[in-house]
């Protein structure tokens, strides 16, 4: 965790060119389609799939600020948005209670969501906001509106 962070703070101190440009190249290459990566790639990244797209937020929104690029950033944005809500759901935090369990009378849990998910949804928000505060859908609508054509099957990449 935190790669992506150090990498684009290594950025600005090593004033490099070619490295800003690298970081940007994965950003725009992550959010490509199969079909792209692969002809982009020469086939060279075979069967490898990027499975969980909410955390490379990070990179994209870097991608989206270097090359000002407003439809990786709206790309960007709707993995990171998707990873909490889908099919207009709106109380993905809703806690459930599980009685005696873990040593306690009484447990409040929201069980989709782990500790490591937490983490790197909030690293890759936090860059985002630095990256793309501005494409940032303003409304529930919009939110619903941008991630409305992504699959069901949450935050993995289909």
């Amino acid at each position: 965790m935190g790669a992506p962070q150090i990498w684009q703070e290594m950025a600005d101190l090593l004033s490099d060119p070619k490295w800003k440009e690298m970081l940007a190249e994965y950003g725009r290459f992550y959010y490509l389609p199969r079909e792209k990566q692969l002809e982009e790639s020469g086939g060279i990244i075979g069967d490898r799939e990027f499975s969980l797209p909410f955390m490379a937020a990070a990179m994209g929104a870097y991608g989206a600020w270097y090359y000002n690029d407003e439809m990786l950033a709206k790309i960007t944005w709707s993995h990171l948005l998707h990873a909490l809500l889908c099919e207009e759901n709106h109380s993905g935090f809703q806690t459930t209670v599980l009685k005696n369990c873990a040593n306690q009378e009484e447990l409040r849990e929201i069980p989709w969501i782990s500790t490591n998910f937490a983490a790197q949804w909030c690293l890759n928000v936090i860059c985002t906001l630095e990256f793309i505060r501005d494409q940032l859908p303003e409304s529930l609508e919009e939110v619903d509106t941008l991630i409305s054509g992504m699959p069901f099957e949450s935050f993995r990449k289909a």
